[in-house]
């Protein structure tokens, strides 16, 4: 079965005479859209212009279905995040000074990580937050807390990745309920 996606994108621009704009050019699904040749306006008419287009594209692949998920709509996820964050900090020994028992791994409770991902999206910025306010910590990654730009990178980088791979693991053990 050959399927046609399309989608309609509204935009407003700010147009100048001769704009054009490249929209998705290319997904990861290989799929190639039209560069868009959008309208010149005359210079005592150059006010914001709403413009509307129609975007399409079709594969040659069959799909079968095409879904669209947040988390916590198929899966409630949200506590398998922080579990694979705890894990990260205990598999790490991340340490942070202003932590209650700064000799325990830091250990983020779930009314703390309620509230974490409410005001601070991503799992790199959520860090990077709580390492600025509550003071970057030691771990086995750097025995004594970064203080570069770079080895503070590294510490997220580093606790991230193993965080998303330690996710995936609880996700695929099978042990999680829709």
């Amino acid at each position: 079965m050959n399927m046609t996606m399309a989608s309609t994108l509204t935009h407003t621009l700010s147009l100048t005479p001769s704009t054009s704009h490249s929209y998705l050019s290319q997904t990861r699904h290989s799929f190639r859209f039209p560069t868009i040749k959008l309208p010149s306006f005359s210079n005592n008419n150059r006010n914001n212009h709403r413009v509307f287009f129609k975007v399409s594209a079709s594969s040659s692949s069959s799909f079968q279905a095409l879904i669209f998920d947040c988390d916590g709509v198929i899966l409630e996820s949200e506590h398998l995040h922080r579990q694979a964050y705890n894990d990260a900090f205990l598999h790490f020994n991340v340490r942070s000074p202003s932590s209650s028992s700064s000799s325990q791994p830091l250990n983020w409770d779930i009314e703390f990580y309620d509230q974490l991902q409410n005001q601070i999206g991503g799992g790199k910025p959520k860090m990077r937050w709580y390492f600025k306010e509550h003071g970057w910590p030691s771990s086995t990654i750097f025995e004594t807390p970064p203080t570069s730009d770079e080895e503070r990178a590294k510490l997220i980088d580093t606790l991230q990745d193993w965080k998303t791979e330690r996710y995936k693991d609880i996700i695929k053990s099978g042990l999680c309920k829709t």
